[in-house]
């Protein structure tokens, strides 16, 4: 039976999705995006800017959608990255829990993400033989945080 929580996460995971198609040589030009959408959510959470929730919802769906992109462009289909996601969302709420969350909101998110975006930064200079992996694995929790992201914009995380 599924909690609450996986519930509101499934939703959030599986909608507000697009068909964008990112291809190989795109991938750097995405990855930037996602930066410059993260450095201006938190841009507005450290200078005491107003952080306008329905705006940074939306930031947060763009890097989901962009980083299922990429996932797609590695071959794997939407339902497919969806599933994986989900899954291991489920597993890593039941063992850490979600204070580790609602902790540091918004900004421990926006920081997670700036971790797992510059190691992707780094993973596209390498040899594509030698990232693959690594990259699948940054772009899932890609995926996972800006969903946590657009949840306690909605604030339905528990």
């Amino acid at each position: 039976m599924e909690t609450n929580w996986e519930e509101n996460f499934k939703e959030h995971l599986y909608s507000g999705l697009d068909s964008t198609n990112v291809q190989a040589e795109q991938i750097p030009s995405y990855i930037a995006r996602m930066d410059a959408v993260l450095d201006n959510i938190y841009s507005k959470t450290t200078t005491g800017l107003e952080l306008n929730l329905k705006e940074c919802e939306n930031s947060f769906n763009l890097i989901r959608n962009i980083s299922v992109s990429m996932m797609r462009a590695d071959g794997l289909t939407e339902s497919e990255a969806l599933d994986i996601c989900y899954r291991t969302g489920v597993k890593k709420n039941r063992e850490y829990g979600s204070q580790n969350i609602l902790k540091f909101g918004i900004i421990g998110v926006v920081v997670r993400l700036a971790d797992k975006i510059g190691r992707m930064k780094t993973l596209v200079k390498r040899d594509p033989s030698l990232r693959a992996e690594a990259a699948a694995d940054a772009l899932l929790d890609i995926t996972n945080y800006a969903t946590y992201g657009e949840m306690l914009c909605n604030s339905i995380w528990e």
